[in-house]
């Protein structure tokens, strides 16, 4: 995760952490992606959504892969 303070909260989503730095569940501000697609001019997508509406893959079928391929780099850091 990457987090840090800002002075603007209202333009962020928003995470909190409980006593032991265990993070509470992240409050997503509306309109965070579009606003960081107009500021930074790109778009943010999730493949496996679009495969999923679009009917290329069933719901069970991402994490079935994720478990077989494991987590790539992340599994030796």
């Amino acid at each position: 995760m990457f987090a840090y303070h800002v002075t603007d909260p209202e333009r962020y989503a928003i995470v909190g952490f409980g006593r032991v730095m265990k993070t509470l569940p992240i409050k997503e501000k509306p309109g965070f992606i579009g606003a960081l697609q107009r500021r930074r001019g790109l778009k943010i997508a999730c493949p496996e959504a679009i495969a999923f509406r679009t009917g290329f893959i069933r719901w069970d079928q991402p994490e079935a892969l994720r478990r077989k391929l494991g987590q790539g780099n992340m599994e030796s850091a």
